[in-house]
């Protein structure tokens, strides 16, 4: 990933990335995590392949609290410098796949927190999963 704009060119990179940390958090399972933990480790020691999406970010678990399918996990942006007033900005969105035969749904809530300053942009995201069936 080169820059934090490029990740929301694609719903289909937005798509491979929930699909990945909803994976993440189920094969997770009742594993003891806590606050702090690098997701990408977790990751690789599950036999988990990182997203290319995910290649110049940090992936922690953000609250260790079991949701509906796992703890909660957040991706963090390298800053980005660029000319900007200093700005805050916020957005949440979902996304929704259909299950196989229309059976189930997996829905990823977006959030998206950026600031920017006349030195850097710095955006933290968080992705919640939630699949039903």
């Amino acid at each position: 990933m080169a820059r934090l704009g490029e990740f929301f060119d694609s719903t289909d990179t937005i798509i491979e990335v929930a699909t990945f940390l909803h994976d993440l958090a189920e094969g997770l399972g009742e594993k003891e995590v806590k606050v702090g933990d690098d997701g990408i480790e977790l990751a690789k020691s599950l036999g988990m392949e990182l997203p290319e999406a995910l290649a110049r970010t940090s992936v922690v678990v953000s609250d260790p609290a079991r949701n509906t399918i796992g703890p909660t996990i957040q991706i963090e942006f390298p800053p980005e410098i660029a000319k900007a007033p200093n700005i805050r900005f916020s957005k949440c969105f979902d996304i929704c796949k259909e299950g196989p035969l229309g059976v189930g749904k997996v829905c990823a809530n977006v959030c998206i927190n950026c600031s920017a300053s006349f030195s850097q942009v710095k955006c933290k995201i968080t992705i919640t999963i939630i699949a039903t069936f």
